[in-house]
């Protein structure tokens, strides 16, 4: 190889193991710039020039009661945008977001009606057919029809009960049948023309014949038998007791069986107002079934149209402040029926109740409130509603942007500004009543929790809790560099020697 060309080539060399360098030194001076500097000899006068530059912005201090926070310059006040506002006292409800809710019966007013014994359907009620106006033309109650309290609806032939009944009067004209021939042989007696054998054999009689009639009427009522029903059967048996007497025994069995096997299926009685109508909402029987109580469905279900209820699911975490506004008697919403027209202004109500358990497929709790439907049309079951709950403000608290609230570690801060001519800004730990999206409610006295919770906070080390009054300044904006800044300063301050 030539001179020349040995030369080039080390130009070459060198040329390229100085683009390497180069490249390293960018590389590093991007991923570590303090690296470089001190490398370069500058790096402590740039910490140092940085340090000095935060010190001048932002100085940490204290106040009277120890409280800790940072005097800011003009400059910093700025940049941050902070424009402190003031605090009000909690005037207004305030609206949770709003729930999607549903109508439903009111199951306090809603009835299952069931056969009280086995048996075959044989009679439906009916009514006017409406749909057919020729004259005379009836049909069978149906699902939408109304009722009034205590109509009959349907009647079940139940051999059971019919043969019950028919214990209970064969055993009553038994009974009758006996003491009549005892007071006769205690008739004889008088007149020596019996014996006592005779006598204490009639006695006998009696007091089986008694024995049965009690267990026959006991049966009755062991099925809960209406009383009035029972006095029917008695007074029955006591007529025909008196024919068998009178040797005018003209019994119909035919006529007996259709009286005592007839179970009458009626409305319930709930209310004072006899003219108070039900409508029957669910039927699952027709003419001719057989029933069975223990394993049917109801015959009919029948509801009270006229009151129904609202069930919306809030959130769980509602649930204390909810439980709270039904203790204090303030559980108030504005309801919004998805038909009704646009405009419309949703109606103000009251919620009532807490289920006392979740809702097990979406693990909420369920707000129960009444809705009145005149004349049962308006409503039906079933529809949607939006349901918006309004908390009412509770004594002794102030009103702050939630913006304001830094929430660390379990603790609501703030940052209050107690002069609005100096750019002094102390961190304060508060309790927080409320927390909506734009306001959240603080209490300007502590409550003994807050007082007891505050000592063993302070116990551990952590930020007491104080009150927020009204009209003091509280910080909107820049709130995460203040805390920030702080905490830099308060670390800073741990480390230097005491």
């Amino acid at each position: 190889m030539s001179e020349r060309a040995s030369r080039v080539a080390r130009t070459v060399s060198f040329v390229a193991m100085a683009l390497a360098l180069a490249a390293t030194i960018v590389v590093v001076a991007v991923v570590m710039p303090d690296t470089v500097l001190n490398l370069l000899g500058i790096g402590e006068a740039h910490a140092a020039a940085t340090s000095k530059e935060r010190k001048e912005s932002a100085e940490l201090i204290f106040d009277a009661t120890g409280a800790r926070g940072l005097k800011l310059t003009a400059t910093a006040v700025t940049g941050l945008g902070i424009k402190p506002v003031k605090v009000v006292f909690a005037t207004k409800s305030r609206a949770l977001p709003p729930q999607t809710g549903t109508v439903n019966f009111d199951m306090d007013r809603m009835f299952a009606i069931r056969s009280r014994f086995n048996g075959e359907l044989v009679e439906i009620t009916k009514v006017p057919d409406q749909e057919n106006p020729s004259p005379g033309k009836s049909r069978m109650l149906k699902w939408g029809d109304k009722v009034k309290q205590d109509e009959l609806l349907a009647v079940v032939w139940s051999v059971n009960l019919g043969t019950a009944k028919a214990a209970l009067v064969d055993a009553i004209c038994s009974l009758k049948l006996s003491e009549d021939a005892l007071e006769r042989q205690r008739e004889l007696w008088k007149n020596g023309g019996t014996s006592v054998a005779l006598i204490k054999q009639a006695e006998r009689q009696v007091q089986a014949d008694k024995n049965t009639y009690l267990s026959a009427e006991r049966t009755l009522h062991t099925w809960r038998l209406d009383e009035e029903e029972i006095k029917k059967i008695k007074e029955e048996a006591k007529r025909i007791g008196d024919m068998v007497l009178e040797n005018k025994d003209t019994r119909n069995p035919a006529e007996e069986a259709k009286r005592w096997a007839r179970v009458e299926v009626k409305v319930p009685t709930f209310n004072d107002d006899p003219n108070r109508e039900l409508v029957i909402v669910e039927k699952n029987t027709s003419l001719g079934d057989f029933v069975d109580p223990g394993k049917d469905p109801a015959l009919f279900r029948v509801a009270d149209m006229t009151r129904l209820q609202i069930w919306v699911h809030p959130p769980e975490e509602y649930l204390p402040m909810l439980k709270e506004m039904l203790r204090k008697g303030s559980g108030q919403w504005f309801i919004q029926f998805q038909t009704d027209p646009p405009g419309t202004p949703p109606a103000v109500m009251e919620f009532v109740q807490i289920a006392p358990s979740l809702e097990p497929n979406q693990h909420t709790p369920m707000l129960i409130g009444y809705l009145n439907n005149p004349a049962g049309e308006r409503y039906v079951v079933g529809q949607f509603v939006t349901a918006t709950i309004m908390v009412p403000p509770e004594p002794d608290t102030v009103e702050v942007p939630t913006e304001a609230l830094d929430e660390i570690g379990g603790q609501s801060l703030i940052f209050v500004q107690p002069d609005p001519s100096k750019a002094e800004f102390f961190q304060r730990r508060v309790t927080v009543v409320h927390r909506f999206k734009d306001k959240s409610v603080v209490r300007t006295k502590l409550t003994k929790d807050d007082e007891t919770l505050s000592k063993e906070e302070e116990a551990k080390g952590r930020l007491p809790i104080q009150p927020l009054q009204a009209n003091e300044l509280v910080v909107t904006r820049g709130i995460i560099e203040l805390l920030a800044e702080l905490e830099s300063h308060l670390a800073v301050l741990e480390e230097k020697p005491s």
